[in-house]
């Protein structure tokens, strides 16, 4: 959602959202689908491994999500027992935030952060308090 004098293609737009300009991103049909995977086979193997991760991994976010996984070294193996988004999510916030030495500075951030977005009623908030190492770490774990 963002400030906008007009909306975008009916496609990329959801009639709840008339009065506010925004753009939807369908989640991937099968043939984009199939590029991807032909583009990464990897991605594939974990597919055929966690059938599942398929309907997950239709949308971009998750797809994202799973490329990093498997790029950061999970294996089909590991990433098989995982079927829903927040599954998904919950392995790649273990894997980049909980594992990290500065795990519970960098949750106290985002749940202020997190706090001053609610308060604010705002996606796009200024954050105060970061330690440069800190702030280094987020941005590393994406």
């Amino acid at each position: 959602m963002f400030a906008s004098a007009g909306l975008p293609a009916p496609q990329f737009s959801d009639d709840a959202f008339k009065k506010v300009s925004h753009v939807v991103v369908p989640e991937l049909d099968d043939e984009e689908l199939g590029q991807v995977v032909d583009q990464l086979p990897v991605v594939q193997t974990v597919l055929n491994a966690a059938p599942r991760l398929r309907l997950v991994a239709r949308n971009l976010f998750s797809l994202d999500l799973l490329c990093k996984l498997i790029s950061d070294g999970d294996s089909a193996v590991q990433l098989s027992a995982i079927s829903t988004q927040a599954e998904l999510f919950e392995r790649y916030w273990a894997k980049r935030i909980d594992s990290h030495e500065l795990r519970d500075e960098m949750t106290g951030v985002l749940k202020r952060l997190i706090e001053q977005m609610v308060d604010q009623q705002a996606l796009q908030v200024v954050p105060d308090g970061w330690s440069r190492q800190v702030k280094d770490a987020l941005f590393s774990a994406e």
